[in-house]
């Protein structure tokens, strides 16, 4: 709200000059917050150079706007010609295909597309259908960070945030879930598992610590699903059963050493001490896998997750506390995985 005692203008005499309802108006003040474009406003200049700077970054220069004068003139002008001697601006709303920075603005365009009125293509399209096309996408992404191509960076990522604006708008048009929905539970998840920055500020900062509080954060979320009625979230749920197989591999036995599942090469493995040969033993694998046709991808992909199933076992017997079953017991889930080199620990 605009404090009048700082800002004496008559808003009766307003209204009678620009021709609208009281009802209609809109007051904003530069100096307290963001303009709503999606209905017209009327900008009080209490700080000529803010609110003309606001004015200039979201509205086209060529846009027809209503400036009123110091003596209560009004007269149509574009952006680029607006004075400061006006006393106060009219705005028209903007279309979301005008509004071109708000955020908002591009969730609305997408849920258009996807609205009956829209496009045909993508009113055909689903969450599964649309997969393909987010990977593409990702990898798009992380390409063009590779490169360092900034142009390309910020390309890709609004590729990715207009499928995050197709997903939530398919959820809702199946009445699962809003963008709103969304919003809430990740600020939620991303305050909660930072409580060294926002409710526990002395907690200790080292990695070693942020690790275990992590861990026990997620692991305290995955009880309270199960709580609610889902059956318990394994610890290994999370990795993407799309990942690529060498990076999942990875992933699962990273977070399984951490809930007590683990091996060890052998100490006097030379691959312990040694980049360049464990690259190489990767490429041996590949073109002996390419001369015997077999495909890597596949194998690994089903070896892991037959170690997620045998895992899931054993920690369902364990009720979630791996650490305390035996040694013999912790090795089921290399059953199928082990080779000479590797030694169950």
């Amino acid at each position: 709200m605009i404090d009048m005692t700082t800002n004496p203008i008559s808003i009766d005499r307003l209204i009678e000059v620009l021709g609208i309802r009281l009802t209609d108006l809109a007051i904003f003040n530069p100096t307290v917050g963001n303009i709503d474009h999606s209905r017209d406003i009327t900008v009080l200049n209490t700080e000529f150079t803010l609110a003309s700077e606001l004015i200039n970054f979201n509205y086209d220069p060529a846009k027809t706007v209503k400036a009123v004068d110091a003596a209560w003139n009004s007269r149509d002008c574009k952006i680029t010609q607006l004075s400061f001697d006006d006393i106060a601006w009219f705005l028209p709303h903007l279309e979301a295909t005008e509004n071109t920075r708000s955020l908002e603005a591009f969730q609305k365009v997408i849920q258009y597309l996807f609205s009956p009125e829209g496009c045909p293509w993508d009113n055909a399209q689903t969450a599964q259908s649309l997969r393909h096309y987010l990977i593409e996408e990702t990898y798009e992404l992380v390409d063009a960070i590779d490169h360092e191509n900034e142009t390309e960076i910020m390309e890709e990522i609004g590729d990715l945030l207009a499928h995050m604006f197709m997903q939530t708008a398919i959820a809702e048009k199946n009445g699962h879930f809003t963008i709103h929905d969304v919003v809430q539970s990740a600020n939620r998840k991303y305050v909660r598992r930072h409580p060294h920055v926002f409710t526990d500020k002395q907690q200790t900062t080292d990695k070693p610590s942020l690790e275990g509080t992590w861990e026990a954060i997620k692991k305290k979320e995955r009880e309270q699903r199960g709580i609610s009625g889902q059956n318990q979230e394994s610890a290994l749920e999370s990795v993407p059963f799309s990942t690529p197989s060498l990076s999942r591999s990875q992933q699962v036995l990273r977070r399984a050493d951490k809930e007590g599942i683990y091996v060890e090469l052998n100490p006097n493995s030379e691959l312990l001490n040694d980049e360049k040969l464990l690259f190489s033993k990767l490429l041996e694998c590949i073109v002996a896998a390419n001369s015997l046709e077999i495909d890597l991808e596949e194998i690994l992909r089903d070896s892991v997750t037959r170690f997620i199933s045998e895992f899931k076992i054993i920690e369902t017997l364990s009720a979630g506390n791996i650490s305390n079953l035996g040694k013999d017991e912790k090795k089921q889930p290399w059953a199928a995985m082990i080779d000479s080199n590797m030694n169950i620990s």
